[in-house]
């Protein structure tokens, strides 16, 4: 279970950094676009691809692109303003200075030696913290459609005076049922493959014609658009992603272009804009509350309507807007944006932070062993620098665990050129092979070691590549693990078959 969680973590942390990144670009691209409808594509866009990384993630389709890596090839890590927070997080974790004659090179004081641990897996109860709120955000997603659906269900018949007005609209595509209810204080359009337009009461009456009128073309206009579909699209996207703030903005700001869309199309069909704007000001403040009285139905707030109200925004665009506005995208514009957040999608979803994955040697065809009957797992273990000896000794993890005679052991180790010699498993010390000069150096990361030992003949893997053995050589009778002194050393996924 624990391996699992682990692994989770390091799938989430990739893809909230691929969805950070597609949406801070996105909402950076809003932010520079005035048109709405453009803004609505770009939205929709964004929603759709932050939803589609989650499988782009979890299967890895393409190869990884490796941040770490790469800004440690550049040397933007040498920079004095990375290097100076690095090294103070370096003395932040500094391990006592080994002692003399312990054969161990003490490290440089300026070398900024702790940075996997800014990259490491999440903590397992942020994992368990985000499943939960995904979880609770899906069942109150599920609830709210349940609630609509028993809304619909106890809804009645308009009047045929509200029938007729209904029909006369022009629409294009499906019709949505028109149904009146006690419990709704606003027109409202609900469910996705069969839609109803609810009205309340008060809009039922033959005096409130004009106001029906007007809500109903504002309502057909959202079913035109499409907008249920692409809201329950945001909020799927809201409940994975409920803690990246650029979403949060990225989801308000098409709510509002929608409305004011759908604000614009029915304008077209009522009348003037002008007189389309004070009707919709009129509903908003709360005229009828005499009817709202009389049918018994709960009286509405009047809302405030404020210079940074949404409301006011959308009268303001519809009454004074100082450019001209687009009602679709130019076929430019269409062409060219999805193949642009397709390949930003693609991308993002290659974006990782850790060096080496393991999807890499797993994928590789396993070397011919013997079955074995009997397995030993263990997911995570880490070599704490503050365990160490106050002299500098290295740390040495000794599990009551004997080896048998012939055994295949598979862990994964976190190291590189400098930490991988002086660490041990099994007894046996990982010398990379790249280490001769002139050949490149083992970078930071997670490094595949392979033993087996069958009889008397030993063979070591380090990342595919075999290490030199020793005829003479021996492992320890037991399991353990040697980290070098002063530095965290984090061992996984090991798996002992016998």
């Amino acid at each position: 279970m624990a391996h699992w969680i682990d692994r989770l973590g390091e799938l989430l942390l990739d893809s909230s950094l691929a969805a950070t990144a597609l949406l801070s670009l996105v909402a950076l691209a809003m932010i520079g676009c005035r048109q709405p409808v453009r803004r609505i594509c770009l939205a929709r866009a964004a929603i759709l691809s932050v939803l589609a990384l989650i499988p782009l993630v979890i299967f890895a389709p393409f190869p990884r692109i490796s941040l770490n890596r790469v800004a440690h090839q550049s040397g933007l890590l040498s920079h004095p303003i990375f290097a100076s927070h690095l090294r103070h997080l370096s003395n932040e974790t500094k391990a006592p200075t080994p002692a003399p004659g312990s054969g161990l090179t003490p490290s440089a004081p300026d070398a900024p030696r702790p940075l996997h641990m800014l990259i490491g897996p999440p903590p397992r109860w942020l994992i368990v913290a985000y499943l939960v709120g995904t979880a609770s955000a899906l069942a109150w997603l599920l609830l709210g459609h349940w609630g609509l659906s028993w809304l619909t269900s106890r809804s009645d018949e308009v009047t045929p005076l509200s029938a007729e007005l209904y029909n006369r609209l022009p629409v294009q595509g499906h019709r949505p049922r028109l149904r009146v209810s006690a419990r709704v204080r606003r027109p409202a359009l609900v469910g996705l493959y069969r839609q109803t337009i609810l009205i309340p009461v008060v809009l039922d009456l033959p005096e409130s014609a004009d106001k029906l009128r007007l809500s109903l073309l504002h309502e057909l206009a959202h079913t035109e658009r499409k907008d249920s579909w692409f809201g329950l699209a945001s909020s799927l996207a809201q409940a994975f992603w409920f803690f990246i703030p650029p979403l949060w903005w990225i989801r308000a700001q098409m709510r509002l272009d929608q409305e004011f869309m759908a604000d614009r199309g029915a304008a077209r069909a009522y009348g003037p804009f002008q007189s389309y704007a004070a009707s919709l000001v009129k509903i908003a403040s709360g005229e009828g509350d005499t009817e709202l009285k009389s049918t018994g139905v709960p009286q509405q707030t009047t809302p405030q309507v404020t210079n940074t109200s949404a409301l006011f925004q959308r009268v303001l665009m519809l009454v004074q807007c100082p450019f001209s506005l687009e009602s679709h995208p130019p076929r430019w514009w269409a062409y060219t944006l999805p193949s642009l957040i397709l390949l930003g999608t693609m991308v993002a979803s290659c974006l990782t932070l850790r060096i080496s994955d393991l999807t890499t040697s797993s994928k590789l065809p396993p070397k011919a062993t013997t079955p074995r009957s009997h397995s030993f797992r263990m997911s995570h273990l880490v070599a704490n620098p503050s365990s160490q000896s106050p002299v500098g000794f290295p740390l040495v993890y000794d599990l009551p665990l004997p080896l048998p005679r012939s055994f295949d052991l598979s862990v994964d180790v976190w190291g590189d050129e400098d930490t991988l010699p002086l660490t041990k498993v099994v007894g046996i010390r990982l010398h990379p092979p790249g280490l001769r000069a002139g050949s490149p150096s083992a970078p930071m990361g997670w490094h595949r070691v392979q033993i087996r030992r069958m009889a008397d003949e030993i063979t070591v893997d380090l990342d595919q590549l075999p290490l030199p053995t020793s005829t003479d050589q021996e492992t320890t009778p037991s399991l353990t693990f040697e980290s070098p002194a002063g530095y965290p050393v984090h061992f996984r996924n090991l798996l002992l078959t016998w």
